[in-house]
């Protein structure tokens, strides 16, 4: 018979905590006797478990602390993703958002509650203030204009 890979041999170690451990215990108590009776086994999987969740931690504070486009950051808009999705279903940048395509987002995010819609309405409205103009206009470009203007102080 050929032997198991560490791999499979982890696999049945698992199995097997899952189906004949203490059915009363938690799935944390199983696996820490689990972990107790085959500590050899599972150490070499050890290093590539603590880097994989290592990295989602990681991940998850980066996109926490994500650094805010600065003409946001001098607006005040540090609520708004970085991609918005569309009735389409698909997702775009934010930053690239017409105002048309801002409105679409807004009947997405208007169904549930959610914090970033107050910003979201004042970003639509700024918008609106250049759109007649130039109805392609991109969130970038009037975020960029209104920074600039708040920095003069026309604002």
């Amino acid at each position: 018979m050929a032997r198991l890979t560490v791999e499979e041999q982890l696999d049945v170690a698992i199995k097997d905590a899952a189906l004949y451990g203490d059915p009363d215990a938690s799935s944390r108590r199983v696996a820490e006797d689990l972990y107790e009776r085959e500590e050899a086994l599972i150490e070499h999987f050890a290093r590539e478990w603590v880097i994989e969740k290592l990295a989602g931690l990681i991940r998850l504070r980066r996109t926490k602390a994500r650094p805010v486009d600065e003409a946001q950051m001098v607006l005040g808009f540090t609520r708004l993703p970085r991609q918005i999705p569309l009735t389409s279903g698909k997702k775009i940048a934010f930053m690239d958002a017409t105002l048309h395509k801002l409105k679409q987002y807004r009947s997405v995010i208007c169904k549930r509650k959610s914090p970033a819609l107050v910003q979201l309405d004042a970003a639509i409205g700024l918008m609106q203030k250049y759109t007649p103009e130039n109805p392609g206009i991109k969130v970038a470009q009037v975020f960029a204009l209104e920074a600039k203007a708040a920095k003069k102080g026309k604002l």
